[in-house]
């Protein structure tokens, strides 16, 4: 409810409301953590021992830190600590504010690839286990097979050009091989194999390497990391 609204309905003035509002009735001018709100926010009381840590856009380019209590799953108490910018050593000093007994009760973190994300981590989370966000592995599991399959398609491309050329040069015709093996087939050449593969109950027939992301097992949400 806006400060427009109960001046339509209680027939006051809506901008000299909000003023009293913020200057007397909210407490803003005595609040505790106003000489610093505007650059970090801690909440000591809803630490867990399952926390993520992550940098958002909230607005006109501006990145912030944000420290959250997965346990509660994004309703009321999650939010841990805010922070502006992404700089570690800004971060860090933010989440020292927090006793130090509290932060050691916390047995997972969350986190992306960043390296400076693993630094805050294992400096303000000592006891606390590192665990990378799944999507992260699995993009770059994508990428790794994007990359392989590019590269062997530009192979194959060259080869079938170099086998023109020569095929020119000895005054032959080219005739581009195809060969074919029961469940799959492929071509000699530009093109990437392609695989019958049974999805939802259904036969389908899709171009791409010949193995599927879903092989991957992805323990819970998310895979633990192995750094140290």
């Amino acid at each position: 409810m806006t400060c427009r609204t109960l001046e339509d309905f209680y027939h006051i003035d809506a901008h000299t409301f909000e003023k009293q509002y913020k200057e007397v009735l909210s407490g803003y001018r005595t609040w505790s953590e106003l000489s610093h709100a505007d650059e970090w926010l801690v909440f000591p009381e809803n630490i867990g021992p399952n926390l993520a840590i992550d940098e958002t856009n909230l607005s006109n380019g501006e990145l912030y830190t944000i420290v959250t209590n997965r346990d509660r799953h994004g309703g009321e108490g999650c939010l841990v600590a805010v922070v502006s910018g992404t700089k570690s050593e800004d971060v860090i000093r933010a989440l020292e504010a927090i006793p130090e007994q509290k932060r050691d009760t916390v047995q997972e973190v969350t986190l992306d690839l960043s390296d400076s994300m693993r630094r805050i981590v294992r400096s303000c989370f000592t006891k606390a286990l590192r665990v990378i966000d799944r999507f992260h592995i699995q993009k770059l599991a994508c990428d790794a097979v994007q990359e392989m399959r590019i590269k062997h398609r530009w192979d194959a491309i060259q080869e079938a050009n170099d086998d023109m050329e020569n095929a020119k040069l000895e005054g032959r015709e080219y005739i581009p091989l195809r060969t074919a093996t029961p469940g799959r087939n492929c071509w000699q050449g530009a093109d990437t194999c392609s695989s019958s593969r049974q999805t939802n109950g259904r036969t389908g027939r899709r171009r791409g390497p010949g193995f599927s992301l879903n092989y991957i097992r992805i323990c819970r949400r998310h895979i633990h990391s192995v750094i140290h």
